[in-house]
């Protein structure tokens, strides 16, 4: 049960901190309409890819996450 309450935990404080910076690209960089109406595919603006890249990249680069040892 202690293995799943960490993953779940890890997963969560990922999502979150992940939302937060994909939140603050959009709200910043997204509003350029430059930017904005660049669609690759017809489907996918290219700000969701460049989003999603950055926030990961900085994620894995300098956020280190803590898993509490639960007994």
């Amino acid at each position: 049960m202690n293995k799943i309450l960490n993953i779940l935990s890890l997963v969560g404080s990922f999502m979150a901190v992940f939302g937060v910076l994909f939140l603050i690209q959009d709200l910043t960089l997204g509003s350029i309409n430059r930017f904005s109406r660049i669609i690759i595919l017809e489907i996918l603006p290219l700000k969701y890819l460049v989003f999603t890249t950055t926030s990961l990249l900085f994620i894995l680069k300098f956020i280190e996450f803590y898993t509490p040892n639960r007994n």
